[in-house]
């Protein structure tokens, strides 16, 4: 693992793709990961922490900066609601 990541870190800037249209394919995968999350659970609690969580967070630090802070907001969140979510989803 730590060789393959120190691999691509030294070849990637020789190896050029076009990345057009990839932003677009990336927000799809999310999307549709999102859908099946909701889909699945019977009560939505994670799926609300993680909208809600990202749209605090990207109104706080901003698009260009609001993905790690989001990330650490969705974790802590999870971490502190765990035995309510699992509670839910046991369905007691």
């Amino acid at each position: 693992w730590v060789g393959g990541t120190a691999l691509g870190a030294l070849l990637g800037n020789f190896i050029t793709f076009n990345t057009e249209g990839l932003d677009f394919a990336m927000t799809a995968m999310f999307v549709v990961i999102f859908i099946e999350q909701w889909l699945k659970d019977k009560k939505h609690w994670s799926a609300i922490i993680g909208a809600i969580a990202s749209v605090v967070c990207l109104i706080v630090f901003g698009a260009d900066s609001f993905l790690i802070p989001t990330m650490l907001c969705i974790l802590a969140l999870l971490g502190v609601f765990r035995k309510p979510i699992g509670k839910a989803g046991d369905g007691r």
